[in-house]
């Protein structure tokens, strides 16, 4: 590829840098056949001095598909290293002429004039001149110190990460639960649940003396064993490790640095812990640390970032490579006599082949860690909190049953549990979420194995009966807050009328009419489930939708002694489901309301066109 091949989009957008006040080109367009990006070098002279010269080098790249496609701005190789806030990290170099610290021009940089919403053109014309100018205004707010303020969201530096996960968990209230630790370093239990790419998550931390300090809260599906225990080791900092302003280490001496300038010899905690560890195995290095919500606050929580540990010198021979005769030979001569003296000349010996390992200059592997607490990954939308801790039986898990329960445990409900003996057919796969392999399986356990594997901090269960009235089934279902009736079945009703409960529950019940075009609820706050108004406003439209379909045959399912089935599409019931989770929602704000009957029915414009559900009664 060479100038030649150059497209007429970029031409254009070369262009139009011609006579940018501050922007020089130094060279034109080139093309890198290691990366297979087009990059311009230019100069950008800025009118404030700072940490970035006045006069700074940098290079612009974009893909050949330009104007669409990737568009960035990279410091030259020897502009400068540091690493300042909304920039990539800029200690390693790409290659002989730019740094890896690309600027962050996208986000929403209130201190460079702009707003949330100033998205970045996308014509030939005006994309790459946007980014040069973003880039300026960029540079002048690091030279004043003003690319982050005190209202902004808190922003970890950039980590370079690998393909593997680190799962754990923590809130506000564990931040507290921390500050009443002493320990300030020890082992961790992990387990692993995927193996590609690996996810690793916590389960325990333990202080140096393998005494279990915290457990860490899981749903169900987390909460099993997947594997032995992992160990590994675990510090606490006392602010992120960063190095050269706001970059994260890349090399074992660069951590080292930047946890001494917290006054933690993190080297020697390694040390001390290391015989927990030598089993010829790589282990992962915990490091949290608090962070706050936003750039001047309190701290408010425990970030841990992970990294991978270069496999330590193992103690026993048997572990140790085949072929490393001299280290072989080194622990052989150290090894342990049957006195603490003799053990602690073996560690030390084990320790000195350990320096050759974990030097300064070692790259490190970081993981992809995340907080998967559900306050964290509920951000994008959830239940009120009245809702959310409630614990929820759902009776039935056919269509409606299981739509109902998948958008509760989406959207943050911890504790969920099914009844429902029925198996799953062929015909349910059309409007329900499980598939073929659960075919043949009862519908309560698949769901629920599904439902647990969505969230991992909900925990769905069981329960291994029929639904039908009994004192000893009533202890089974005290404890529930609220019950949810989703069979659409008269004798359950009839039996959930049965029950008296020690305590106050919601109750509700739902159904769909005809092709699910209505949508008939019933809630209930009390110790007792009565439906005798519901029965009489809903017999009205049941009896109208007898006649409005009395005409339409209904489908058969199998061509033996066959029998009809309900019609309705999936999109009809997800219709109805997510109506009725809105309502249920609206109907626990709404305290003072004890009981509400709502029936729905969707409606069109005069053209047939769709508009939604209306309500055609309320009680």
């Amino acid at each position: 590829m060479n100038y030649n091949d150059l497209t007429d989009n970029l031409k254009i957008g070369r262009r139009e840098l011609d006579g940018v006040n501050g922007v020089k080109i130094l060279d034109d367009w080139k093309w890198d056949f290691n990366l297979t990006i087009w990059y311009i070098e230019i100069e950008i002279t800025s009118d404030i001095s700072g940490n970035i010269p006045t006069k700074s080098t940098w290079y612009v790249i974009a893909e050949k598909s330009y104007p669409k496609g990737i568009v960035k701005i990279y410091p030259a190789k020897n502009n400068f290293n540091l690493t300042f806030e909304h920039q990539s990290n800029n200690g390693l170099e790409e290659n002989n002429l730019w740094r890896k610290g690309s600027l962050c021009l996208e986000s929403p940089l209130k201190c460079l004039g702009k707003h949330d919403f100033d998205s970045e053109p996308l014509t030939a014309e005006d994309r790459l001149l946007w980014n040069v100018k973003r880039a300026i205004d960029w540079i002048n707010a690091a030279n004043k110190n003003e690319l982050t303020k005190d209202d902004y969201y808190f922003e970890l530096p950039q980590f370079n990460e690998s393909l593997t996960y680190f799962a754990f968990s923590e809130d506000e209230k564990s931040f507290n639960d921390w500050k009443k630790i002493k320990n300030t370093f020890g082992i961790a239990e992990l387990d692993l649940y995927k193996s590609k790419p690996p996810v690793y998550f916590i389960k325990k931390f333990k202080n140096e003396n393998n005494k279990t300090i915290r457990k860490v809260r899981w749903g169900k599906y987390l909460s099993q064993e997947f594997e032995k225990p992992n160990v590994a080791l675990w510090v606490m900092l006392k602010k992120t490790p960063v190095i050269n302003r706001w970059q994260a280490p890349n090399l074992f001496g660069e951590l080292f640095d930047a946890c001494r300038k917290q006054n933690i010899d993190l080297r020697s905690i390694v040390k001390w812990l290391a015989h927990n560890i030598r089993d010829g195995k790589h282990h992962l290095l915990l490091l949290g640390f608090p962070i706050p919500t936003t750039i001047g606050g309190e701290n408010t929580i425990i970030h841990w970032q992970a990294l991978k540990l270069p496999i330590l010198s193992p103690s026993n021979l048997k572990e140790l490579n085949p072929y490393d005769h001299t280290a072989r030979k080194k622990i052989k001569k150290s090894k342990p006599k049957h006195n603490a003296k003799g053990v602690r000349a073996h560690e030390k010996a084990l320790w000195n082949l350990d320096r050759t390992i974990l030097t300064s200059k070692k790259k490190i592997e970081w993981l992809k860690s995340q907080n998967w607490n559900k306050q964290e990954i509920h951000n994008r939308g959830q239940l009120s909190e009245d809702l959310t801790s409630m614990n929820i039986l759902i009776i039935g898990a056919g269509t409606i049953g299981s739509s109902i329960a998948e958008l509760l445990v989406r959207s943050g409900i911890s504790n969920l549990s099914i009844i429902d003996a029925d198996t799953l057919k062929i015909g349910n796969l059309s409007r329900h979420s499980l598939g073929l392999t659960q075919i043949g399986k009862t519908k309560s356990n698949e769901i629920s194995l599904y439902l647990n594997q969505i969230n991992p901090n909900t925990t769905v269960e069981v329960i291994d009966n029929n639904f039908e009235f009994s004192v000893a089934f009533s202890k089974n279902i005290e404890n529930f807050d609220m019950i949810i009736d989703c069979t659409g079945e008269d004798i359950v009703l009839e039996d959930l009328e049965k029950f008296k409960f020690q305590n106050n529950k919601i109750f509700i019940s739902i159904f769909i009419g005809f092709a699910a075009k209505r949508l008939y609820m019933y809630l209930q706050i009390g110790n007792k489930f009565k439906t005798d108004d519901f029965c009489k406003k809903t017999l009205f439209w049941q009896e109208k939708e007898r006649k409005e379909f009395s005409s339409y045959k209904l489908p058969r399912e199998g061509t033996g002694c066959w029998s009809s089935v309900f019609p309705a599409r999936y999109d009809d019931i997800l219709l109805a489901s997510s109506t009725a989770i809105k309502i249920i929602e609206d109907f626990i704000k709404n305290k003072h309301i004890t009981s509400l009957i709502c029936i729905y029915e969707q409606y069109s414009d005069s053209d047939g066109i769709f508009i939604g559900y209306k309500k055609v009664e309320k009680v």
